[in-house]
């Protein structure tokens, strides 16, 4: 029971003297705190005094060069003098709006060809799929031995050739028209040649 009186005690005794370094510790810290946010401050005070403030007055202006032309056609009016800056350009500086608007015309450009290719993709897939129920319809058509009579299947198999037909005739323009947008657009030729 001594033993452990002792250890509690020492376990006490440790703990007071670790409060008792940090509280100097920490009473120090802080009264460095105010001193380095006074300094920042000083230096910013600092920072500003020594910006020479510029006063404009009609003496510190500069006056416009007279022409004759202008002293002889009396005082320029307010609203033939333009605040917008005139930028010169060559060919070989760019402006900023040029660039964006060259690259938003080539992203549009790229999402206008793609959006070509998908129409493209799908109506050839159409296609080939009329083109396969053309073929069943036939030989379901022609397996029968009365198809000569066989009014109701004929009309089928006319209206869906006339899908085939349709769905043909889209591809060769969404051909087409992909083959004149890569012109347009420099861009090697991906369309594959038209089937007969």
């Amino acid at each position: 029971m001594r033993k452990r009186f002792f250890v509690h005690l020492a376990f006490v005794s440790a703990a007071l003297a670790a409060v008792a370094v940090f509280i100097p510790a920490a009473s120090a810290q802080d009264s460095t705190s105010p001193s380095v946010a006074e300094a920042a401050r000083q230096s910013r005070a600092k920072k500003k005094s020594d910006k020479p403030v510029t006063v404009v007055t009609d003496d510190t202006l500069k006056p416009l060069p007279r022409s004759d032309s202008a002293s002889t056609s009396g005082p320029l009016e307010d609203s033939t003098i333009s605040t917008t800056p005139i930028v010169l350009t060559t060919k070989d500086s760019p402006t900023p709006e040029a660039d964006e608007m060259r690259a938003a015309a080539a992203a549009e450009s790229d999402a206008a060809l793609k959006a070509l290719k998908k129409q493209l993709a799908d109506a050839e897939k159409n296609l080939e799929l009329s083109q396969l129920n053309l073929s069943l319809q036939q030989d379901t058509y022609f397996s029968n031995p009365d198809y000569m009579h066989d009014k109701a299947g004929k009309k089928k198999l006319d209206a869906i050739q006339a899908d085939v037909t349709a769905n043909q005739q889209t591809v060769d323009d969404l051909r087409t028209k992909l083959a004149a947008l890569e012109k347009k657009l420099n861009v090697k030729s991906t369309t594959p040649p038209k089937q007969p």
